[in-house]
């Protein structure tokens, strides 16, 4: 049994005294095996407590921005002019290979200006595409694990921000790897949820807005 975590409307954080009246009641909560989460702690820690029987596992689209979002702002530490070339930042952030001509060319321009950001590049790259490996087997898991143990010891050195956070959800991103699961569904719901509240202009009433959730989303 699998169970994604509530959608919280927007005026409400998703802290624990908040959602335990709503966890506490949760029928079939012992049968959970796997709760998918993205890098939160707030919610590690509701799953631990209301889910104890439950394998927490990372969602992999939230793994792997937090390894872009840390690089891009360290390249733009080193090449400022990037806060006004969206090309480069757009090729930066694609798959090399989906890569168009055009772009590998402009990508190779860029290193050629700023050859202190290859490898940086190429180490974001490498961890990206680790993460992005699904359906392993579990001695294929193993040799990830070693991989990820390596990635963070070398650039834990570099001080590389991410790292830390991805130590920490060691054991979280490694069932990543075995488990098909992901938030998508949860943040389709999410994504229309705002966007309903963006077109109101936000709800002074909760059953207001209850009720166009119950609409939109049935």
């Amino acid at each position: 049994m699998w169970w994604p975590l509530p959608c919280v409307p927007k005026w409400k954080s998703p802290v624990a005294a908040e959602l335990s009246g709503f966890l506490a009641q949760l029928p079939g909560r012992q049968k959970v095996k796997v709760v998918c989460i993205d890098l939160s702690g707030p919610y590690r820690a509701l799953v631990k407590k209301w889910f104890p029987n439950a394998r927490i596992v990372a969602d992999r689209f939230h793994t792997v921005r937090i390894v872009m979002q840390h690089f891009l702002e360290l390249a733009r530490q080193i090449a400022p002019e990037l806060k006004h070339q969206s090309g480069y930042l757009k090729v930066l952030r694609k798959r090399p290979e989906k890569l168009t001509r055009l772009q590998q060319s402009q990508l190779t321009a860029f290193f050629a200006s700023w050859p202190a950001l290859q490898p940086l590049y190429d180490k974001m790259r490498a961890i990206c595409d680790l993460f992005n490996q699904k359906h392993q087997a579990k001695s294929s898991c193993q040799k990830h694990a070693r991989a990820l143990i390596d990635f963070i010891d070398e650039l834990n050195q570099s001080n590389f921000e991410p790292m830390k956070t991805l130590a920490y959800w060691a054991e979280p991103i490694g069932a990543m790897w075995r488990f098909s699961r992901n938030n998508s569904i949860t943040e389709g719901f999410h994504r229309k949820l705002k966007l309903m509240q963006r077109i109101a202009y936000g709800f002074r009433h909760f059953n207001n807005y209850r009720l166009h959730v119950i609409a939109q989303c049935g």
